[in-house]
């Protein structure tokens, strides 16, 4: 919408990433990233970040975020949890990819079956 010029003036506020509330941090480096004397992701000015997208790039910022969010989970529940769901979505693409191979078989041996007839 930006890059289209179809944003409204007067509506739109557009900060750089190192000093609005949003901070991404896919391309950032980690020692750009700052962080005040409670562990608070903070811009350039100093004010606490609102939204950090990515924040799963570097292990340590990663580790301070998911402790103000969920406390009484260690880290290493969270990866597990993580690893547990990574390992029943494989199971899940692995069955997908089971039955579109049963179906394409039973579909090869129709056409064999009909072929076979005529």
């Amino acid at each position: 919408m930006i890059y289209n010029n179809k944003i409204l003036e007067n509506c739109t506020v557009i900060f750089s990433d190192e000093n609005g509330q949003v901070l991404t941090l896919g391309l950032s480096k980690r020692y750009y990233i700052k962080l005040d004397n409670e562990n608070n992701i903070i811009n350039n000015k100093g004010q606490i970040v609102s939204i950090v997208h990515q924040y799963n790039r570097f292990k340590d910022i990663k580790k301070i975020i998911l402790d103000k969010i969920c406390p009484e989970l260690t880290y290493r529940k969270i990866n597990l949890i993580f690893f547990i769901y990574s390992l029943l979505l494989i199971l899940l693409l692995i069955l997908k990819i089971q039955f579109i191979l049963y179906k394409y078989s039973l579909i090869k041996h129709n056409k064999e079956q009909k072929s076979i007839i005529k």
